[in-house]
């Protein structure tokens, strides 16, 4: 015996066949935890690059001034060769 008036469980607009292949797989993907914040890393990491474009070509080569981003870098290097080797 069926109630015809029962609502349906499942409140869709358009059935899964019309989103596509890629919708359902997309949903999957994002549900995994590593997968997620590996998109996000890309995504940010992307983004960086095309608003850096014309220096991400040069990292070694373009440096603003000559003295002080040298000094800081050479600094960063010696307190971490130092703490590994003579802490």
């Amino acid at each position: 015996m069926t109630k015809p008036n029962t609502v349906p469980t499942k409140l869709t607009t358009e059935s899964e066949d019309d989103r596509g292949p890629t919708a359902g797989l997309i949903q999957r993907l994002c549900r995994l935890r590593l997968v997620r914040e590996f998109g996000v890393i890309y995504v940010f990491s992307l983004f960086t690059t095309i608003l850096t474009w014309p220096y991400v070509t040069r990292l070694r080569d373009v440096v603003v001034d000559k003295g002080d981003p040298y000094l800081v870098a050479w600094i960063l290097w010696w307190d971490y060769h130092q703490t590994f080797t003579d802490p």
